[in-house]
């Protein structure tokens, strides 16, 4: 992504957090028909120096590109290629975010915070990431049955994180492109995330022996990564025939 946004790059890029704690910082975003908060995360100074002749500030630079989005997604013409949502959001990135996040199972992702969206000044258009917040994932939580390795993280009937960015009215779009994304990074996925967790569990083995040794508690290293490469296999397993069965 180029430069950030400032008064010196009136065209650069920035991050936002999709955060409902936002409400009493200073910098802040709110869109006028779902009423979803952002924080600016990226940059979150000095934006309320004025970028234009017309002596827009940069927060109300980002506030107006959010609001054109919003606006877009949910207007009667949302479909037109042109004028509608597409226009505004890299709906790639969108789906890559939404199975990255599925096949984690992360329950965080139906929270009004900690999901992070981004613009690109190159496409013009907005993306969602970065990847955030997954301590709770794979398995290692039980809230909203994140645990299991069946079902779906998010739903049509589940009020979530991404209801701005995904929007109900357009999920039938989704659908032939997430089995088509799907069934392209398919070939290989497990076996490239077992042998990374299995990367990862060389690398920090002897900070978890001092752990062990220092707090006298913890589990077998072994025994915790069994359970995380059967939960992603089960769980790849599960979502490959769902997202296949999907209409």
């Amino acid at each position: 992504m180029s430069p950030a946004i400032s008064k010196s790059n009136p065209s650069g890029g920035y991050i936002l957090e999709i955060d409902k704690f936002s409400k009493g910082e200073f910098f802040h975003i709110e869109t006028a028909i779902k009423h979803i908060w952002f924080s600016c995360s990226d940059p979150d100074e000095d934006l309320d120096e004025t970028i234009n002749r017309d002596a827009q500030t940069v927060l109300a630079k980002m506030a107006a590109d959010v609001q054109m989005a919003e606006d877009a997604l949910y207007s009667g013409d949302f479909m037109n290629p042109e004028t509608g949502y597409r226009k505004y959001l890299d709906v790639d990135s969108f789906i890559d975010w939404r199975l990255a996040n599925e096949i984690a199972k992360n329950y965080e992702i139906r929270l009004l915070n900690g999901q992070y969206m981004y613009y690109d000044p190159d496409k013009k258009k907005f993306c969602m990431g970065l990847l955030w917040d997954h301590d709770s994932s794979f398995g290692n939580s039980s809230s909203y049955g994140s645990d299991t390795t069946s079902g779906f993280m998010v739903d049509k009937n589940t009020t979530h994180a991404s209801d701005w960015a995904h929007g109900y009215e357009w999920r039938h779009v989704r659908v032939g492109k997430i089995k088509d994304r799907w069934n392209e990074i398919k070939p290989g996925l497990l076996s490239s995330l077992l042998t990374y967790v299995d990367e990862r569990s060389t690398s920090v083995r002897e900070a978890q022996l001092l752990d062990i040794k220092r707090w006298n508690r913890g589990i077998d290293q072994s025994v915790s990564v069994f359970s995380l490469k059967t939960w992603l296999t089960n769980r790849i397993a599960w979502l490959d025939e769902a997202i296949n069965a999907l209409q």
